[in-house]
């Protein structure tokens, strides 16, 4: 079982011509993650200033006169709050960004909502409604300025009567403060009510219960695959030896990099998705998963073609070893076709994750993966053991999935009312969805692309420095799987909650549905490294039995433990980003930290020929910047005007909709005016089945399905109310 067939390969006498920086490498990593965390919160705060004087400014260059005011609790904050939430959270406190949304002058500081959550809120209210009043008496010109007040006008002379004024937070004018003076960041109150704010985050409300009903499975999930993808990593590297898994590494790398291109297009169901549920345009839904799935298969096809005819001259080239180059093109042919149906088997999930059927989807994919496991670990002991054997089972199985998990959602009645969308019509033909999947879909894709690139390019690096170095990344790369699948979760949850609660015009619960899933993943992510240094010692040895191998993953576990809990809080920060439809901005910070410091670290560690620890260090580093840089926009954003954009999208993509149905559907023209004998028979026919008769028409008579509300008809009335031209003003006439 242990395989002892390595090919030309010595393993075990190895000896790395590399040099080991010992600690320095730790402490280096661990001290730039220190300042990182001293300096985000000064960003924020100083985002948050500048942010507010913009807005101010922006309204000012509308020249709007109106009287901001302070807006007190509407209908559209209130009533879609869900019951269980606290008073925090529902918009009864300066923690619901409900309270400053009209008017970005009064924007009330998060860092102030715990002291709301402790039940210590009259002093707070009492500066609010003193504000209030304050920017009252500017508007009347009555006091340009007032003494006490927290508003600065940009026009102080009161002899400029008649002129608009521009009304800025004072506090926005403020330098930013570190540990002493009014506001300052480090200050003893704020540090107290930071630690209350994360008492509030920590209760178990409707909403966190919502989160966690979403999130637990997703996560379970994720990790079970990424457990049982360790799992098939040591069956082969046991069964058929390190050459083996050198190829299986190789192969799955390559094809893991166009994948992960095109799965962009499909990783957009979770927020388009969302976003038409949201606004109940179940139509809408079922064309993104149609279109979504069209192009992932389209642009899949030659991608599979390409890595047929250039995976063995690659491995080749990359290995210099004929024998793992063959084994990589057994494999390669039908390991393509199982990314593919994977990818399918993803759409289809996501719009059971968005529609609230995640705890079926997830124990769908455990299963999956262990019974796949089972079978490949009882083929391989007992019947044959190959990389061919392996490719073509988890094929088998997948295709079984796939099969299996439509006909459940079909018998089951989940697709219902995606039905129409999904089956029958020709989605491609709405052309303003598929610009939508497309435009959003394309930042999605290249972010992961670029992520996955970075880390198949640190494997080249690995490679060049020795051959050892490249079967440890790749074992290292199974563990790290496991890592991130922890922020997979989390980050999908995010993504549809956040998205869900946009498209419904509930921006205050998404604010605090984002500050709820950050805190959950930092715990997670503790939690996840925590059990990663208790099983330090044996996860080595889970692989293979060649001691050098197990010394090297070993001395790297412990930085890959430090990165873990960083990549786990920018990741869901990604997701956030995501359900707000922000994919550009989160694309474009993860290439900028990617390719502008992980990789050009990683290359510097390759030349001085620093062992892995030095690649590891640099993929540190990149993922506390991409963190930071993702935490800073989240914790800076506008949810309001994020969620009137969301929705005037889906308002637009359904008038839409609605005319070319009116327009495909619509008969030939005719005039009203015309006798029953002029009409064109078909027009004569779909008259009729709304009830008129050549009597009732020639006199002008209404038939009684006029009376009927549109949603009252029958399908076959409405049908015909399409064909006639008179669906758009049904209702309205």
């Amino acid at each position: 079982m242990a395989g002892s067939d390595d090919g030309d390969i010595d393993y075990a006498s190895y000896v790395p011509n590399t040099t080991d920086p010992g600690l320095k490498m730790l402490g280096g990593a661990f001290l730039f993650c220190l300042v990182s965390l001293f300096l985000l919160p000064l960003f924020i705060s100083s985002g948050r200033k500048r942010e507010s004087r913009r807005l101010a400014l922006e309204e000012a260059d509308r020249g709007d006169e109106t009287e901001p005011g302070l807006p007190g609790p509407t209908s559209e904050n209130f009533s879609d709050c869900e019951p269980g939430i606290s008073g925090a959270a529902s918009g009864n406190s300066p923690v619901s960004v409900c309270v400053s949304a009209a008017d970005p002058s009064i924007e009330i500081d998060p860092g102030a909502a715990p002291s709301i959550i402790q039940n210590a809120s009259n002093s707070v209210q009492s500066k609010l409604f003193t504000k209030k009043s304050h920017l009252e008496k500017e508007l009347e010109m009555v006091s340009p300025t007032t003494a006490g007040s927290n508003v600065t006008s940009r026009n102080p002379d009161a002899s400029n009567r008649g002129k608009r004024m521009v009304l800025v937070d004072a506090d926005a004018l403020k330098p930013v403060r570190l540990f002493l003076g009014e506001g300052a960041v480090f200050s003893r109150r704020n540090l107290s009510e930071g630690v209350n704010y994360i008492f509030f985050l920590s209760e178990n409300d409707a909403e966190t219960k919502k989160l966690l009903e979403l999130a637990v499975p997703m996560t379970s999930s994720m990790i079970f695959c990424a457990i049982f993808e360790i799992v098939d990593a040591v069956i082969i590297s046991r069964f058929l030896g390190l050459d083996a898994f050198a190829a299986f590494v190789l192969v799955e790398a390559l094809i893991e990099i166009s994948d992960c291109l095109f799965m962009g297009v499909v990783d957009t169901i979770n927020t388009v998705c969302a976003h038409a549920v949201g606004t109940e345009n179940y139509f809408l839904a079922g064309q993104y998963v149609q279109i979504a799935c069209f192009l992932y298969v389209l642009m899949s096809i030659p991608a599979t073609i390409t890595w047929y005819l250039c995976t063995e001259p690659f491995v080749l080239w990359l290995t210099d070893e004929p024998h793992i180059a063959a084994m990589a093109l057994d494999l390669v042919y039908w390991y393509t076709w199982k990314v593919l149906l994977e990818g399918l088997e993803e759409a289809l999930g996501s719009l059971l994750d968005v529609i609230g059927h995640e705890t079926y989807n997830a124990a769908k994919d455990i299963l999956h993966v262990a019974t796949t496991s089972l079978i490949k670990f009882l083929v391989f002991r007992y019947i044959r053991k190959d990389l061919a054997t392996f490719g073509i089972i988890a094929v088998a199985t997948g295709t079984i999935e796939v099969i299996l998990s439509f006909l459940i959602s079909y018998k089951m009645g989940w697709l219902d009312p995606f039905w129409e969308g999904l089956f029958r019509n020709v989605a491609m033909k709405n052309m303003s969805a598929v610009k939508h999947i497309i435009v959003t879909g394309i930042p999605l894709g290249i972010g992961e692309f670029l992520a996955y690139v970075e880390w198949e390019v640190c494997l080249i690096f690995a490679n060049m420095l020795g051959p050892v170095e490249l079967v440890v990344w790749g074992m290292m790369g199974t563990v790290w799987e496991v890592l991130e699948a922890t922020t997979e979760g989390i980050s999908e949850a995010a993504g549809v909650r956040i998205a869900l609660h946009l498209g419904k015009g509930r921006s205050a619960l998404a604010k605090i549905s984002a500050h709820k899933l950050l805190y959950f993943s930092l715990v997670l992510g503790i939690l996840m490294t925590s059990l990663l240094y208790m099983l330090s010692k044996f996860l080595p040895t889970w692989f293979t039995d060649v001691k050098i191998v197990q010394t090297m993953m070993y001395d790297i576990i412990h930085l890959v433990g430090l990165g873990n809990m960083f990549m786990v809080c920018g990741m869901t920060a990604w997701g956030v980003l995501g359900g707000q439809g922000r994919f550009y901005l989160a694309t474009v910070t993860l290439i900028v930290c990617s390719w502008g410091m992980t990789l050009p670290l990683s290359a510097v560690s390759t030349f001085y020929r620093f062992n892995l620890k030095g690649q590891v260090t640099a993929i540190v580093i990149g993922y506390v910047t991409a963190a930071m840089a993702l935490l800073y926009f989240v914790h800076t954003s506008n949810w309001e005007a994020l969620s009137a954009k969301i929705i005037e999208k889906n308002k637009l993509e359904e008038e839409a909709r609605s005319v070319i149905a009116e327009r495909n559907d619509r008969g030939p023209e005719f005039d009203e005016d015309d006798d029953w004998d002029e009409l064109p028979t078909v027009i004569q026919e779909a008259a009729m089945v709304l009830g008129f008769t050549k009597r009732m028409w020639d006199r002008d008579k209404s038939p009684a399905s006029e009376d009927k509300d549109w949603e009252e008809l029958t399908p076959e009335e409405q049908c015909a109310a399409r064909f006639l031209g008179y669906a758009a003003k049904w209702d309205e006439d």
